[in-house]
């Protein structure tokens, strides 16, 4: 979130880092096209991560 914050449960945490993302690859010129390759770590929340990044990326 914008004040720092971290919002409750792992899909509104997942937008929120996806969206920062978003913004610093706008702020350069670019969108997740421009991304290669990207690392994420998690613990049990593999299913839902690949949901909510299939909605945000595609």
């Amino acid at each position: 979130m914008d004040d720092g914050t971290v919002p409750e449960g792992t899909e509104a945490q997942t937008k929120v880092a996806f969206s920062k993302i978003a913004k610093c690859l706008e702020e350069a010129g670019l969108d997740f096209s421009a991304v290669v390759e990207m690392t994420t770590y998690h613990v049990a929340m593999g299913a839902l991560f690949d949901e909510v990044k299939s909605k945000l990326l595609f």
